[in-house]
């Protein structure tokens, strides 16, 4: 597949920003390229590509990035789709993909004895993608490893329900997101809340938010030095909205009469100082994470 993105020009009598198209390739499949990738041992990934990015506004133009989006519900999963989709609405933003075949939730940071395979596919809405037949911490690894992405952020998600307190060593989600962070990549890894249905747009709009907050401050690529790793879940809320965004500490121990699994309550009038009880009382939590399990 050939990566569109975009390119831009500026003209020399009118110095209006033009339209852009950015270009690059994913997984190159010829030992004889200088971009050549070692195959996997059953499956060599073709030439993926990229559709086109939309048009930079001339207050991006300087910074265009690429985030590398994973996920632990699969490559085809909702959530997933609809952070792609949010993603491709932000200017100077090349978005690539590339996650599990199937849903791996609750596979933590576990990776798989040997090669995988990976291939060609799609998302849900039919963005280009790499679909990998391991786990998450699997995919970011052939990211990597195997097509040689350098991206300057990792967004993993969106998850289907919420990754509290003591239960987020058990996501598939966080450990595909602290791979990025081993890697010198800053990592978000987005979680939605329990609810009749999930509410996956309000949970792009504050993925959204956070890549705007932290966009200057991104690297140009991998490195030596491990990033930071953080926990964005939101509410689905059934009634009201969701009542804005707490940074908070990590919650390691559920206090008595406490659920990481419950649904929210949005029309709480309550703020609360902890993890947990900030989240059931309606509120997006945004929590740094170790690099590591604890144990």
């Amino acid at each position: 597949m050939d990566f569109q993105a975009g390119r831009g020009r500026r003209s020399v009598l009118s110095l209006a920003i033009g339209a852009v198209v950015l270009t690059g390739v994913l997984g190159a499949c010829s030992s004889s390229s200088s971009d050549a990738n070692p195959a996997p041992s059953t499956t060599r990934s073709a030439s993926p590509s990229f559709t086109e990015a939309p048009p930079l506004s001339s207050s991006a133009a300087a910074a265009v990035i690429t985030v590398l989006v994973l996920n632990d519900d699969g490559v085809k999963a909702p959530g997933i789709d609809a952070m792609v989709q949010a993603l491709r609405k932000v200017s100077g933003v090349t978005v690539k993909v590339v996650a599990p075949a199937t849903n791996q939730s609750g596979t933590g940071g576990k990776t798989s004895p040997g090669a995988v395979s990976f291939t060609n596919t799609t998302t849900a809405s039919g963005y280009p993608a790499v679909s990998v037949n391991g786990t998450p911490a699997d995919s970011a690894n052939v990211a990597f490893n195997q097509l040689h992405l350098a991206p300057n952020v990792v967004i993993s998600g969106i998850n289907a329900l919420q990754n509290l307190g003591p239960v987020v060593d058990l996501s598939g989600t966080v450990g595909a997101a602290r791979v990025g962070a081993r890697q010198g990549i800053p990592a978000l890894a987005v979680s939605s809340g329990a609810g009749k249905t999930y509410d996956f747009a309000t949970a792009a709009h504050y993925a959204v938010d956070w890549l705007a907050s932290v966009r200057s401050t991104l690297p140009k690529g991998p490195s030596s030095t491990p990033a930071s790793v953080v926990s964005l879940n939101v509410p689905s809320c059934g009634t009201g909205r969701v009542r804005g965004e707490l940074k908070l500490a990590q919650q390691t121990k559920l206090l008595p009469g406490q659920s990481s699994l419950g649904t929210s309550n949005c029309l709480s009038k309550v703020t609360p100082n902890t993890e947990v009880a900030a989240f059931s009382d309606g509120f997006a939590t945004l929590v740094p994470l170790p690099l590591d399990p604890v144990s």
